[in-house]
């Protein structure tokens, strides 16, 4: 980590290199040299709501996979750990375009201020945005499973249009121990518990992670 809160630039991806595989020269489209998937299903952020790129949005593994999230997501720390903001996001911008990686919606979206309820739930019915992923308030995982909630699951009113970057950050928050729930995680709190009450826990986590007002 260098003096501006960034760490250095990596090497650029390399189709020989199984930690951070990349698309051998001479691809179509132009992908020569940048970050591919590590292999199918291989979201940025295993989770327990379709996550990162399932099957609505798909934005992560279409712009590269784990490699591009951990990208991402250390610039951004570096960003906000050298005091910077939205406006201060092309040198991020530029680091990352020097291993193949055009992250600028992701960043941008990072930056959104907070969102009424309703402007979230209108987003998710609209077409993909690069930079952002739908997330279920209620989540997939939580559902019955006799399938009696799968209407409620997938309805306008479940779902919400977020950046991808805080969708990581979300997960994450559902896998930490928290003290108001018992020193649970929410998903181990929420598990057996009611619709409404798996809603209230779920528009905590939006606020929590800054996308909900």
């Amino acid at each position: 980590m260098n003096r501006t809160g960034f760490a250095p630039p990596v090497e650029k991806a390399s189709p020989d290199d199984p930690k951070h595989p990349g698309w051998p020269k001479g691809e179509p489209n132009g992908r020569g040299g940048q970050f591919r998937p590590k292999g199918d299903g291989d979201s940025p952020e295993g989770g327990q709501n379709g996550g990162p790129g399932d099957g609505k949005t798909g934005a992560s593994l279409q712009a590269g996979g784990r490699a591009l999230a951990e990208v991402i997501k250390t610039g951004i720390r570096g960003l906000i750990a050298a005091g910077m903001n939205a406006r201060d996001n092309g040198r991020l911008v530029v680091l990352l375009a020097e291993v193949g990686l055009d992250a600028r919606p992701y960043i941008s979206a990072y930056f959104d201020p907070p969102k009424t309820l309703q402007a979230l739930q209108r987003a998710a019915q609209g077409p993909r945005e690069t930079g952002y992923e739908d997330h279920h308030i209620v989540e997939q995982a939580t559902a019955n499973p006799d399938g009696s909630e799968r209407a409620l699951m997938d309805s306008p009113d479940n779902l919400a249009r977020i950046p991808a970057a805080k969708h990581w950050d979300l997960n994450r928050w559902y896998e930490t121990r928290r003290e108001q729930f018992d020193d649970l995680t929410p998903r181990q709190y929420l598990r057996g518990k009611s619709w409404e009450e798996r809603r209230r826990v779920g528009l905590r986590g939006l606020q929590y992670v800054g996308v909900l007002k």
